[in-house]
């Protein structure tokens, strides 16, 4: 079972007050929709909404310095983008990705057949929401956007076609989206990134052939083409007597420290490619964890996590800076984080929709006082926290629930 199970898809419109300063606490009524959600392509309407937030709960740990105080930050929801399809878990949005001053909105349900998925984004100068060319991804899910140089691509989680080749798409700036369905026996495609010249693509593959139960690999491939063609560089087996072919099993995330790329994989360790060979290393600080989600911030990688064995979003932040995997527990379930040059965000959300925003300016113990809550909010059970964005000063939530959130000015 994913992790995105845990949705529902009630739909309601808030305003958040994240109450400041709350210095950092790893420690430890809503109303119904006013008003339908914005057209596409119209402006968002301006929520009016009852308030919402809980007081943080101190802790003995020390905040780092800030230049100032922030003031504290009001989110208020400015629609459901993907209200052109109702059905199952199609509109929560699993992933939030800005470029060129539009948010990009991945969104969708692999498990539940809910595609083709709309090229959706959020144009930060208009407000408006925008169908993209009027592109449809042709998978039944997008869940992942990655920036490569210059380039957008979305990663298609599963094909709409059948099962011999996986898609990725890719739109330059001032370009259009262009579909390359070329990676073999793709099943599923959870991520993309490259190092130097070469294209590594990580995923699922089924193999028909073998018993039930024992036909999902996890596998790494390799384009030196720019995707135009793709070669098998790795695969690997489910561990530890998993009990079907649940593709979670095998589902990673590839991210780039230095001269290095790096492939997650729950218990099965993590390949690392040097751009002409494979070989195998610890990156992750508990190997039961499989990664969903990661940012690279002054020099490591910080994942995001979920313990494959119980369906559930770890609470510890895992980092690796190469060399050394450490952790650090803040003390809910975590679901995103981004990295830009304020600084390292976090987004926690539990089942109940109580929800924290973090926030950790620079290492420098590598614990949890590092790390500051800049409020808590409550979601309510309808819509679970689960994607971050920061940009133009603004933090941007997407709600399992379809609620796209936007928060007042942050300056840290």
């Amino acid at each position: 079972m994913h992790p995105r199970r845990t949705i529902n898809r009630a739909a309601r419109t808030v305003v958040l007050v994240l109450l400041l300063p709350l210095l950092p606490a790893c420690s430890g009524g809503r109303d119904d929709l006013l008003r339908a959600p914005p057209a596409l392509d119209a402006g968002p309407a301006t929520a009016t909404a009852t308030l919402v937030a809980t007081t943080a709960v101190p802790s003995a740990l020390t905040a780092p310095a800030a230049s100032s105080t922030p003031a504290p930050l009001q989110f208020e929801s400015i629609g459901i983008p993907v209200d052109y399809d109702s059905r199952a878990h199609h509109q929560a949005l699993s992933d939030l990705q800005v470029w060129h001053d539009r948010i990009y909105l991945g969104h969708g349900d692999w498990d539940a057949n809910t595609g083709p998925v709309r090229a959706l984004y959020l144009d930060l100068q208009t407000g408006a929401f925008v169908h993209d060319e009027g592109f449809k991804f042709d998978d039944e899910a997008v869940e992942n956007f990655r920036v490569i140089g210059d380039t957008l691509i979305a990663v298609g989680a599963d094909a709409r076609e059948d099962w011999s080749l996986g898609n990725i798409y890719q739109k330059a700036w001032e370009g259009r989206w262009r579909k390359q369905r070329t990676i073999p026996q793709a099943v599923h495609v959870f991520d993309v990134d490259r190092l130097g010249r070469v294209l590594v693509a990580f995923g699922a593959q089924l193999h028909q052939n073998l018993p039930e139960g024992d036909r999902m690999f996890g596998t790494l491939w390799t384009s030196t083409d720019g995707g135009a063609t793709w070669t098998t560089a790795q695969t690997f087996e489910r561990r530890d007597g998993a009990p079907d072919d649940d593709p979670l099993w095998v589902h990673g995330g590839l991210f780039v420290l230095g001269d290095r790329l790096f492939a997650t994989t729950p218990r099965n360790g993590c390949y690392t490619f040097d751009g002409s060979t494979w070989s195998t290393t610890n990156c992750v600080a508990d190997s039961r964890y499989g990664v969903y989600k990661h940012a690279v911030f002054q020099g490591a990688a910080a994942m995001v996590a979920y313990q494959d064995d119980e369906d559930g979003f770890s609470s510890r932040l895992h980092f690796f800076d190469g060399q050394q995997a450490w952790s650090v527990d803040l003390r809910m379930p975590l679901r995103d984080v981004i990295a830009r040059p304020e600084g390292l965000f976090v987004l926690g959300s539990d089942a109940d929709g109580r929800s924290a925003v973090m926030y950790m300016p620079r290492f420098n113990c590598r614990c949890e006082r590092d790390f500051t809550v800049l409020g808590r909010f409550d979601v309510g059970r309808a819509g679970v926290a689960r994607s971050l964005e920061f940009a133009r000063n603004q933090f941007y939530i997407g709600l399992t629930d379809g609620r796209l959130l936007r928060s007042t000015a942050f300056r840290p």
